[in-house]
């Protein structure tokens, strides 16, 4: 009598850890699919315009995106950026495309950016469309 109650107790913590092991396992699964995984690339600028002072800036940041629309910790966006139009209006004064960072400055021109921004998590490019106005003052 003694022996089956030890193994019936035996076999209820191993039926317990095998399943606390299969749960853990799932959970992990679905932690990575669904809160680390990259869905997609938000590109926001700082504004939508510059003026044509030589002194105006503008920061491009691309953060990566999970399923839950949250930012994504540890993990990079690894970005292209292409400036399709108004290369001559503006001067890149720093470009990090691993952590998905642009800082653009104005020239003394007026006209308009436009910047193509690539990723393989994207499905298709992001363009971002940068005013460069006169200063009224």
């Amino acid at each position: 009598m003694k022996n089956s109650y030890l193994t019936n107790i035996c076999k209820r913590n191993v039926f317990i850890f095998i399943v606390s092991i299969v749960l853990f396992l799932f959970a992990a699964v679905l932690i990575w699919k669904y809160y680390f995984n990259i869905y997609e690339l938000k590109c926001v600028a700082s504004k939508n315009y510059l003026w044509a002072d030589d002194q105006s800036e503008v920061i491009i940041n691309c953060t990566p995106i999970n399923s839950f629309g949250l930012k994504i910790p540890f993990r990079n966006s690894y970005v292209i950026f292409s400036i399709i139009e108004g290369k001559d209006l503006i001067d890149i004064l720093h470009k990090d495309e691993t952590k998905g960072s642009l800082l653009l400055k104005s020239k003394f021109e007026e006209g308009k950016v436009i910047i193509k921004i690539t990723s393989r998590y994207s499905l298709l490019p992001n363009l971002i469309e940068i005013n460069i106005v006169k200063n009224l003052s």
